[in-house]
């Protein structure tokens, strides 16, 4: 009786996750990793969070549900596909935005999502304990959205699903609740990630001539997006924050380092260099969710117009609702110099 219970309220939790909007959904039961937890700390100590001294604080509960929400049982993993090929205005200067900041901000879009999601939970579970994240607290989401079966982590450090690539927005519930947890991921126990049919010199379309999937859910051999990254950022499965342009021209504060500032260009906010050279983003389709269109503000901002804005206040009238407010005035001006 318990079990078909269960089931139950995770079948009409799955169900609702689509009326809201989000495209897919995993459940995972909430346990720790402590070996996830000594790869971030090493991480940390090498300094590759750059200026991102946040990153530190409470980093051990980032991979320990339990020390988040005391009690927690399941993990739901969600993400919503956000790929979109109505370019910026722009884009027409010779400039470039990363394509997740084409829409409203995200944070409050999917943030009111799971306000909703969390009240319907309660509905089922008056007494259910709830912690929502989109982004925004001290959660490993790219591990554990992989460890439920939402995709993969490429070598770019992206969450790569099968149905739209990379180009997902993630957001997690953790809660006490005993729900019915998806199959793990497999990984196709009988191809290494090194036997994978996917090399460097296989074109994007001949990795999915046959199928609509990948060969298998790894890289393989592959190392376009390491190739690709105008900065050498990138390292399989390893990201140097310091030398990052999404980190460089979002995060950080400071003038572009000498030895880098030629290669940051035509990006102006965020990075996309890594998504759009990796095979797997063939399947990417424009997202039917209105919420995540080309936003107002970006329809018709010029170059020009950027460079005319003499106040913070001025940059955050002009770039209202929008994720580009976030490098600030000063960081924009600085970015588009």
């Amino acid at each position: 009786m318990i079990s078909q219970m269960r089931d139950q309220i995770t079948d009409k939790i799955k169900k609702f996750s689509i009326e809201l909007g989000f495209d897919l959904i995993k459940i995972i039961p909430a346990h720790a990793k402590p070996s996830e937890k000594r790869r971030l700390k090493k991480w940390l100590s090498l300094g590759k969070n750059a200026d991102m001294e946040w990153m530190k604080n409470n980093s051990d509960l980032r991979a320990d549900p339990d020390k988040i929400l005391p009690g927690a049982k399941s993990i739901i993993c969600l993400a919503t596909n956000y790929f979109n090929s109505v370019e910026p205005r722009l884009h027409e200067d010779s400039v470039k935005i990363a394509r997740y900041a084409w829409s409203k901000n995200y944070h409050k879009i999917i943030e009111k999502r799971l306000k909703y999601f969390e009240e319907f939970i309660k509905k089922l579970a008056p007494k259910a304990k709830i912690k929502r994240y989109v982004d925004t607290g001290p959660f490993l989401e790219r591990y554990f959205a992989s460890q439920a079966g939402l995709g993969f982590i490429g070598k770019n450090n992206c969450l790569i699903t099968r149905e739209f690539g990379s180009f997902v927005f993630l957001a997690e519930i953790i809660t006490d609740l005993a729900l019915s947890p998806d199959e793990t991921f497999r990984r196709f126990a009988s191809q290494s990630s090194r036997s994978s049919s996917i090399s460097p010199s296989t074109s994007a379309a001949a990795c999915f001539s046959s199928t609509s999937l990948p060969p298998s859910p790894s890289c393989g051999t592959c190392t376009r997006c390491i190739d690709a990254c105008p900065t050498g950022a990138l390292k399989p499965h390893n990201l140097d924050a310091r030398k990052c342009i999404s980190y460089l021209t979002i995060e950080s504060k400071k003038p572009f380092p000498k030895s880098i500032r030629a290669k940051i260009k035509p990006w102006i906010f965020g990075c996309d260099a890594c998504q759009n050279a990796c095979p797997h983003n063939v399947r990417a389709t424009p997202t039917k969710n209105p919420d995540f269109a080309l936003a107002a503000p970006l329809r018709t901002l010029t170059l020009s117009q950027l460079r005319t804005i003499k106040t913070e206040d001025e940059f955050k009238n002009l770039l209202a609702g929008t994720s580009l407010i976030r490098a600030k005035f000063k960081g924009m001006k600085r970015n588009i110099k």
